[in-house]
């Protein structure tokens, strides 16, 4: 027979590992990841005579939080200097995240630098997703459905 503090463990263990979520009816579920649409974002440094230009890729989490949906994005940015040479960095860049809820009606926009998370409470539904930079860009994104 198990002891009380062994089935504790048992029971508990199933809930804590990964990024496991009760949902509406009591049952784990996993937070999902997709892959949106990159920005391609364009950058001019030391006043035109230096640029650069790359994606700004991004994903989005549902399912950590009931509604809410969490957005990663990271510059992988190349660039030309003044002697010609190109390299990939992961330069911070600002980025703005605007979504609209197409089930609920509701919408809102949120900013921050792309090597931080961007958490949006969107509320269940099907939410479009618009990424931009304050950058010259080529806006990405994508849909998500949050539960």
């Amino acid at each position: 027979m198990f002891s009380r503090k062994r089935v504790i463990r048992l029971v508990a263990a199933p809930l804590m590992a990964g990024a496991l979520t009760l949902g509406t009816a009591g049952i784990a579920a996993a937070a999902t990841t997709t892959e949106l649409r990159p920005v391609q974002a364009f950058l001019f440094f030391q006043h035109g005579v230096s640029f650069g230009s790359g994606p700004v890729e991004a994903t989005a989490t549902v399912g950590v939080e009931a509604g809410e949906v969490t957005v990663t994005t990271a510059s992988k940015i190349s660039g030309a200097g003044d002697m010609g040479s190109s390299a990939v960095s992961l330069l911070p860049v600002p980025v703005t995240v605007v979504w609209t809820n197409i089930d609920n009606g509701r919408s809102g926009s949120a900013g921050g630098i792309s090597t931080e998370p961007i958490t949006l409470a969107t509320g269940a539904g099907r939410v479009d997703l618009t990424i931009t930079t304050d950058t010259p860009n080529l806006p990405g994104g994508g849909r998500v459905v949050v539960e």
